[in-house]
């Protein structure tokens, strides 16, 4: 350890020398209750339905339809994905030995390269291969027999990515594999059969460290075979006891159904247990993944399968446990810890246990009793309390616990913990006999840290006072007084979002305000209006025609067009006129340097700005815009705001695009509203483009004006 004072326990968000029960990593580092399936809604009647006596199938077709069989009823169902509506699949199903008929169906799947649902015919022994669009028989795999290929009661399905399809042949004992067309591939069980499984009951598979695995549920020995594409034995995963019937591989975790315990397991590929679904009691006789995270139960029989979510959940109660800190060469005396993870969510509970001594004196470690995992070798710190004290004299090593706790849709997040040791405290302010002659050095020292506890926040935001002038690490209340100093001021019905960026950009806007570009984006700013700033005195010039000798190169003369860079001067040209244009001690000279200014006079610090009607539609934009534009512009300027509508005005709004816009015709009203009488129906037509009962039609009123011609 280093002289620093303090020790960050999180390296890496690797939690080095922790170990943890019922606690996931996430990417951030943070430690986590254990997530597990969640059924946010209870289901009437899911626990009074019985324990199936063997599985069921279900599964998920890529447009959202969800398949699922009844045992009793000989029936493949259907689940629209629109409306939920179930409805038995037409032209398939109903008891009988004949093709399309069913007797005691069972597992049930989707085929990912063919396409197709193959459903377990357990009762006639074989595979239907059926077409989810117009529900007709394409194909049947296998029939009754021991031999390869042949089934004796097939209960459930799997398929790998490569489209192999494991069958459990339940009266057979074994699993079979068939490639993606049917055809046998008997080495699989040649050397799954030295597993020596007892009662295969589901199976499932997913991709692994080495390629796929198969996961065989073997209810008799209850526990789980875990095979490689060929069949070779890779490992046991032990199971709780119970009755487990249904097995899914799905997002990096396995899913087993207990109906001993009516409940839904979450275990890792090694076989750790996670937990159980939060929210379900019930009976499990078939699993399937969905899109979107929805994890779709078939509790048996011809009951509807239910839907539950992936995440959501999470176990209740977790801990969290270290090895020993500290140097084993010297006492340390242990101060403070802090967590770091933000505030704890309603019904969500974290509480820190510490133990201090030597190598000889490590605690135990927790117990699995969900209430109270760590036994009284640990010292409690309050519930809750997310920074505390360390009790106790100098010792070489330190231990930290941490208890999790929750409801299980809940959960406290622990990112980092800091521990503060051989702190400098207000003793060190004291005479030196106080630190020498004390009975009790340590009682001083603990007595001292409680008031000097008082004003560790009031130290620690004067260490940090250089974040009050950060616009993004201020607090909310500080960015006035922050704006204050850049001469802004922040509208109060901003969220805090925009205070900060109005705050950091003061210093880049305020390079620009006075120029038609800061304005526009002032305006941008305050009120989300996009202007345009039309300035008239740029759109001003003078004329003048060459005389003899003039020299072209060096003086600028306008080409003199009429309408287009010429405009009428507001004073006469051809000199003072004493009585005319001049007037005694009120007129004077102008210089070259002045020549043509007064050209200008009338356009001089003057300038538009156009916003099109649909913004500013309300008259509160419209009065938002106009304090915006007062609020900015220069002090010695005039300014206009137009209002460009579906209109056209001649010499001041009449560039098409720009401050004109083309609209359609005028819409039809009724009588004794608006401000005329507009007819509806077709254009009237217009010389040289109409055509007699196309586009002119003759009325009464035409005829009677050329009577007697």
């Amino acid at each position: 350890m280093d002289g620093a004072g303090f020790l960050y326990l999180n390296v890496a968000n690797l939690w080095p020398g922790f170990q943890r029960r019922g606690l996931e990593l996430g990417e951030d580092g943070g430690l986590r209750l254990a997530g597990v399936p969640l059924l946010d809604a209870p289901v009437a009647g899911l626990a009074d339905l019985p324990a199936p006596d063997g599985p069921a199938g279900v599964a998920v077709a890529p447009d959202g339809a969800v398949y699922f069989t009844d045992p009793a009823g000989d029936r493949l169902l259907r689940i629209d994905p629109c409306d939920g509506a179930v409805c038995p699949v037409p032209c398939f199903g109903g008891s009988g030995e004949l093709p399309a008929r069913l007797r005691a169906p069972r597992g049930l799947l989707f085929h990912p390269a063919r396409r197709v649902l193959v459903v377990a015919d357990s009762g006639n022994d074989r595979l239907h291969l059926v077409d989810p669009e117009t529900f007709q028989l394409l194909d049947v795999w296998s029939g009754p027999g021991t031999e390869p290929g042949q089934l004796d009661d097939p209960w459930a399905l799997a398929a790998d990515a490569e489209g192999n399809v494991y069958v459990v042949d339940s009266g057979n004992r074994r699993v079979q594999k068939f490639g993606p067309r049917g055809d046998v591939i008997a080495s699989f069980w040649e050397n799954a059969v030295a597993a020596g499984l007892d009662r295969p009951v589901g199976v499932t598979a997913g991709p692994g460290e080495s390629g796929t695995e198969v996961f065989v549920l073997d209810a008799g020995a209850n526990r789980i075979a875990v095979f490689d594409a060929d069949g070779s034995l890779l490992r046991w995963l032990d199971l709780p006891a119970g009755e487990p019937l249904a097995i899914l591989f799905a997002a990096g975790s396995l899913y087993v159904g207990d109906n001993a315990g009516r409940r839904l397991l979450r275990l890792l590929p090694d076989g750790t247990l996670v937990g159980e679904a939060e929210g379900f009691e019930g009976p499990v006789a078939a699993l399937a993944a969905g899109a979107a995270g929805v994890l779709w139960l078939h509790p048996g029989g011809g009951a509807t399968p239910i839907r539950l979510a992936f995440a959501g959940g999470y176990v209740r109660s977790g801990v969290l446990w270290s090895g020993p800190i500290g140097d084993a060469g010297r006492p340390i005396l242990w101060h403070e810890i802090e967590t770091l993870g933000g505030p704890l969510a309603a019904g969500a509970h974290l509480q820190l246990f510490v133990h201090t001594g030597g190598t000889a004196d490590a605690p135990p470690d927790p117990s699995d009793d969900p209430h109270a995992p760590f036994a009284a070798a640990w010292t409690p710190l309050p519930l809750d309390a997310l920074r505390g004290l360390v009790r106790g004299a100098s010792a070489e090593h330190l231990w930290i616990g941490a208890h999790f706790a929750g409801e299980g849709r809940q959960t406290p997040v622990l990112e980092q913990i800091r521990v503060d040791y051989d702190p400098e405290t207000w003793s060190r302010y004291l005479p030196a006999i106080y630190r020498t002659q004390a009975k009790d050095p340590e009682l001083l020292e603990r007595f001292l840290a409680l008031y000097q506890s008082l004003f560790t926040d009031l130290d620690g935001e004067i260490d940090h006072l250089q974040r009050l002038f950060d616009p993004a690490a201020a607090p909310a209340l500080w960015l006035p007084w922050l704006a204050g100093w850049l001469g802004i001021e922040l509208d109060e019905t901003w969220p805090e979002e925009k205070k900060r960026r109005a705050v950091a950009g003061a210093y880049a806007a305020a390079a620009k305000r006075g120029t038609p570009a800061g304005l526009r984006e002032a305006v941008l700013f305050a009120t989300g209006v996009d202007v345009r700033i039309v300035e008239p005195v740029l759109g001003g010039t003078w004329w003048a025609l060459p005389h003899d000798g003039c020299d072209e190169e060096k003086t600028p003369v306008s080409s003199g067009r009429l309408g287009f860079d010429t405009v009428l001067a507001p004073a006469e040209l051809d000199g003072a006129v004493v009585g005319t244009t001049a007037i005694l001690d009120g007129s004077y000279l102008a210089g070259e340097e002045g020549l043509g200014a007064h050209l200008y006079e009338t356009v001089a610090y003057q300038f538009c700005v156009q916003v099109y009607e649909r913004q500013v539609a309300s008259p509160a934009r419209l009065a938002a815009v106009r304090a915006a534009i007062e609020r900015e512009k220069p002090a010695h300027t005039a300014w206009h705001l137009c209002v460009i509508a579906p209109r056209l005005r001649v010499g001041f709004q009449s560039r098409v695009g720009v401050d004109t816009v083309v609209a359609g015709p005028p819409p039809a009203q009724r009588l004794g509203r608006g401000t005329g009488l507009v007819l509806g129906g077709e254009p009237p037509g217009r010389l040289g483009q109409s055509r007699i009962g196309t586009g002119t039609r003759l009325g009464s009123a035409a005829v009677e004006g050329w009577e007697g011609h």
